[in-house]
């Protein structure tokens, strides 16, 4: 074997704290442990031997608890004569970021500590203590000191860009699932039968168009035009091709007839609750356009950007889409921040 495979138990990982540390004892080891909540954060302040230097403490998430937070740490570095001072912390979903960048600025480097191993770590009996908040936040400590977790090196430039673009953009695809549910919802009350899904229930019914409700682009006009089965029963195929061609979508006398026929099967619901649905349903299409145009807009910037980075080599893999390029870019960052493949899966 290499001596690069065995200069430590742990290793590139390991023997970079081991060089962090060295020659320092662990009583002049400082560790501040802090759990990240939306509203507050808890801190503990410990050694390199996880004897307690300063006990649990909240801090708001205000400059004045990042005031706090700091003199807490210059107080327990100078009583203890700290030569080394470890700061580590769960990235708890985006609300670690603020107060971690915050500390970069003073200088202060930020180790992340795994969710997965924290979570390992509370549950052993050792990681008792009265509290949760002290659980927890002793767990992230009991890690920090033994060398657990990763520099946080946060994004800037186009990868800030990517982050938060794609961030954005899987808000509104939650968003514009949402909303096809919801509007499923006004058509099975509406226009019974209309939508079939499923597997199971395609074997029951034959659906009016082989393909998807979604991408059926004549179900897609028709939803729009004249959802109402009421309306849609009495009219003549020719009545509904010009409905159509009003609103510049195509439909011939043949599908129109079809459609009509469908119409006239369906078990009729209440008229007044199919007359409110509908109203419901135009301000559910209106606003899932609103949506779909904003992911579109959202997916063309983030195809522009990961178009800068070494990451588009990826989009000519094929079964890789652009957006799925770029969402791969948002979430690993500037391939810079790593010297190999695995870090990016222990972060």
């Amino acid at each position: 074997m290499s001596k690069k495979r065995t200069a430590h138990l742990r290793g590139a990982r390991g023997q970079a704290f081991a060089d962090l540390t060295r020659s320092i004892s662990s009583e002049h080891i400082l560790c501040v442990s802090l759990d990240i909540s939306k509203y507050f954060h808890v801190v503990m302040i410990h050694n390199g031997l996880g004897e307690i230097v300063t006990p649990t403490f909240e801090i708001d998430i205000f400059q004045s608890g990042f005031d706090q937070l700091c003199q807490a740490i210059d107080q327990a570095r100078s009583r203890t004569n700290a030569q080394l001072v470890l700061i580590g912390m769960e990235p708890t979903s985006h609300y670690f970021e603020n107060l971690a960048r915050h500390l970069l600025q003073r200088s202060q480097p930020v180790i992340l500590i795994n969710s997965f191993a924290v979570k390992q770590n509370r549950e052993q009996q050792l990681m008792r203590r009265e509290k949760t908040d002290e659980i927890d936040v002793a767990a992230i400590g009991d890690l920090l000191r033994r060398g657990e977790g990763t520099p946080f090196k946060p994004p800037t430039g186009v990868y800030l860009q990517l982050q938060q673009l794609d961030r954005a953009r899987l808000g509104k695809v939650k968003i514009q699932a949402m909303l096809k549910n919801q509007i499923i919802g006004h058509l099975d009350r509406i226009f019974p039968g209309l939508v079939i899904l499923g597997d199971e229930a395609k074997e029951r019914y034959t659906p009016l168009f082989e393909v998807d409700f979604w991408t059926c682009q004549t179900l897609q006009h028709l939803i729009r035009v004249c959802p109402n089965p009421h309306q849609l029963a009495r009219m003549l195929p020719a009545q509904l091709v010009q409905v159509f061609h009003a609103h510049q979508y195509r439909l011939g006398p043949s599908v129109a007839a079809k459609l009509i026929a469908y119409a006239q099967k369906v078990l009729l619901p209440d008229p007044e609750l199919a007359a409110i649905r509908c109203e419901l349903l135009q301000h559910d299409l209106t606003l899932l356009d609103e949506v779909q145009a904003h992911v579109a807009a959202l997916e063309r910037r983030l195809a522009d950007l990961v178009a800068q980075t070494p990451y588009q080599i990826w989009t000519k893999v094929r079964g890789l889409s652009t957006v799925q390029v770029a969402s791969l870019a948002a979430a690993i960052g500037d391939p810079d921040h790593y010297t190999h493949a695995g870090q990016v899966f222990r972060r």
